[in-house]
């Protein structure tokens, strides 16, 4: 089985007896989301003693994630060996994002040759997947400079170390910078190999800079220059996901099915080499957003269209853009679509020992949707709800109308006892749903006073009345 990382280590060549901060980058190779559960790991194993195939003279030296949402510990604190792991449950990594791990201040021991590390990945799987990676031990001159980059490729406006080991030097030179001074000059300290570091960026127009490390000697005698090249790359959107839930659980990735209007998920997104990005929401539009981002897209939505409701799409599109090097502006957008909206009740909020019916009210399924309009100025009062996409539903309640109607339904309560008492108007048939779905077919004439008493469940009881015609309508309430 092939493991699903590359792994590279800065640098993977280093002077005897020097003492170095080793990088290793773990990258996903692949084009899925790998998700580390709370089994996952990946093993990091030095070879330690003063052989040519060892690296380390001890295991004294520590490891430090400079990811978030990865950790990385020792297996046992007098061995070499590392547990890189996710902190949360679950932690993503996307296509083409890296793992960064420094393990500081390594003694590399004095004998030339090539120690290989051996990484093991428990990624979602019992069985290791085994990988090993070479550092090159060289044997340090008496006059001459090794250097290398931290990272070989940035984007727009980021910077990277520059790591230089000398020997026998006065003074190192560094060229290639692409702000005045263009050369800069670095005084050496003993011992020997003396290590140096400067941060290193690239010119906003250059696809690559070369920069030359030169080491020079009391005599003002130069080294063999050492030349590495630093890299620039536009902008990338390695991944743009929404989820169910607020963990970024694996599987709970939102599909295509509709979402209800007050429905909430999250956001969340990777980028590299990006020198700012932006997310437009159906609403507004927000610079360098923080991911992850809960949102709710029928909310958003509804409020983009705020007086304009006949306007409103039936979807709520969140478009994220990265702008890096090069004008690139790499776009991906996530559409939602919402469900249309249904009403709790639209009835009259009291009945007199008399029969007579006054107050009105209503409730939007999910609550609160703003996009409505009530008209109370004549019988029969209208209540007419503006859907996601424009189109509208009227709902009526009152005199002079052929439409069902629900016009009262109320729950008084007694200990464990409630009475549901309700007035219909141009129905044929009535129902009332229990929480557990089980029902009760109101008899007799339903466009009359009823009751019914009875040991309450908790939950939402639905009163729905159909017409001659088919049509329904529905009244809710909580018990």
């Amino acid at each position: 089985m092939e493991t699903n990382f590359t792994y590279r280590f800065s640098p993977s060549e280093i002077y005897t007896n020097a003492f170095v901060d080793l990088d290793l980058f773990i990258k996903n190779d692949t084009t899925d989301t790998i998700n580390f559960d709370s089994d996952s790991l990946i093993t990091i194993t030095f070879p330690v003693g003063n052989t040519d195939t060892t690296l380390a003279l001890d295991a004294s030296f520590n490891g430090k994630s400079q990811t978030k949402s990865f950790s990385c510990a020792k297996d046992n604190p007098q061995a070499a060996i590392f547990n890189v792991t996710g902190i949360k449950l679950n932690n993503p990594l996307a296509p083409g994002a890296e793992i960064h791990i420094t393990f500081e201040q390594v003694a590399i021991n004095s004998i030339a040759g090539t120690a290989i590390v051996a990484i093991n990945d428990y990624v979602l799987t019992v069985e290791p997947i085994p990988s090993e990676v070479p550092i090159v031990k060289t044997v340090e001159s008496k006059f001459g400079v090794l250097a290398y980059l931290q990272q070989l490729v940035v984007g727009l406006g980021q910077s990277t170390l520059l790591t230089w080991y000398s020997t026998g030097s006065a003074k190192v030179k560094v060229a290639g910078f692409p702000e005045i001074p263009i050369e800069r000059e670095f005084p050496i300290q003993e011992p020997s190999p003396y290590r140096g570091t400067s941060p290193v960026n690239i010119a906003a127009t250059a696809a690559n800079t070369p920069y030359t490390v030169t080491a020079y000697d009391i005599n003002g005698k130069a080294s063999d220059p050492v030349i590495v090249y630093l890299y620039q790359s536009p902008a990338i959107i390695n991944e743009f996901k929404a989820y169910k839930t607020a963990d970024l659980a694996p599987g709970q990735e939102v599909g295509d099915e509709p979402l209800t209007a007050d429905q909430s998920i999250t956001l969340d997104w990777t980028l590299t080499y990006a020198a700012s990005s932006l997310l437009k929401k159906p609403d507004r539009s927000i610079s360098n957003p923080i991911n992850p981002m809960t949102v709710v897209p029928g909310r958003d939505l509804v409020t983009a269209y705020q007086g304009n409701y006949d306007a409103m799409p039936d979807y709520a599109s969140y478009k994220l853009s990265a702008f890096g090097y090069s004008d690139s502006r790499p776009t991906q957008e996530l559409r939602f679509k919402i469900k249309p909206i249904g009403i709790k009740y639209f009835k009259y909020n009291t009945r007199a020992e008399d029969g007579t019916l006054s107050g009105v009210t209503w409730a939007t399924d999910p609550l609160n949707w703003p996009a409505l309009e009530v008209q109370l100025s004549n019988q029969p009062y209208k209540l007419i709800i503006t859907h996601p996409g424009g189109t509208k539903t009227t709902y009526y309640l009152g005199d002079n109308d052929s439409h069902p109607q629900i016009q009262y339904f109320n729950l008084t309560k007694s200990g464990n006892q409630g009475t549901f008492s309700w007035v219909g108007k141009n129905l044929k048939t009535l129902v009332l749903t229990r929480p557990d779905n089980s029902t009760y077919n109101v008899p007799g004439n339903v466009n009359t006073y009823g009751t019914l008493t009875e040991a309450l469940k908790t939950g939402e009881y639905t009163l729905t009345g159909t017409a001659n015609d088919g049509s329904t309508i529905i009244s809710k309430l909580s018990a």
